[in-house]
């Protein structure tokens, strides 16, 4: 938090206002990865439902999901082509494919090259996976929606969807070693439904003039 309150003025304000954020790991890697596939282009609410279901129906385990019918997942809510991704991915950890204890003790790259072995899995779903699993501290999820809308509530210069904001490259620069830490914050935004208030009413300390 020191370094990021030091790097960016308007991080810093955001900070100040949100106070210590406490995020529990997802220590169980299975049920992790296949709650950040039901959470693919959903929102958060969304998402959460759709998981209670698959979780009071079926044990969340490679071979309950193996054996569960099309009639089961889709009644919890899952589309086809995410049934697809959550069986490929029962298929290849029960097989060996891919082991997930082991991932814990492998670079953000190597986790990310053998997460998106699996059918739907691609660079949101293994940087979800590396921050709220595996606890890592420089990892941004670039693509993220709710992220970029956070993003633009805090930098856009201007009140509409025109004005700009630093690109991801800059910020990335100036957060690192701690890009989770940010996207904890700037998320947020989005949980705390500060998009929907005027910045300046939550944070009427920020110097309008600082990028």
């Amino acid at each position: 938090m020191r370094h990021l309150v030091d790097q960016d003025a308007r991080l810093a304000a955001l900070i100040a206002y949100v106070g210590i954020v406490e995020v529990p790991l997802r220590g169980e890697y299975f049920p992790s990865l296949v709650r950040a596939v039901v959470g693919q282009q959903l929102s958060v609410h969304v998402a959460d439902c759709i998981y209670r279901r698959l979780e009071a129906q079926i044990a969340l385990t490679p071979e309950a999901l193996r054996a569960a019918s099309d009639q089961t997942l889709r009644a919890c809510g899952l589309s086809a082509a995410k049934m697809v991704y959550v069986r490929d991915l029962a298929e290849k950890v029960a097989l060996g494919d891919l082991v997930l204890d082991r991932l814990a003790g492998l670079p953000d790259e190597q986790v990310t090259k053998q997460l998106m072995a699996v059918k739907g899995i691609g660079t949101w779903t293994a940087a979800i996976f590396l921050i709220f699993s595996l606890g890592r501290l420089d990892v941004m999820a670039t693509t993220d929606g709710g992220l970029r809308r956070a993003v633009h509530w805090l930098y856009a210069h201007g009140s509409d969807d025109s004005g700009q904001v630093p690109d991801w490259t800059e910020m990335g620069r100036r957060w690192r070693p701690y890009r989770t830490v940010a996207s904890l914050y700037l998320w947020e935004i989005i949980n705390q439904n500060l998009v929907a208030r005027p910045r300046e009413a939550v944070l009427p300390t920020l110097e309008e003039s600082n990028p």
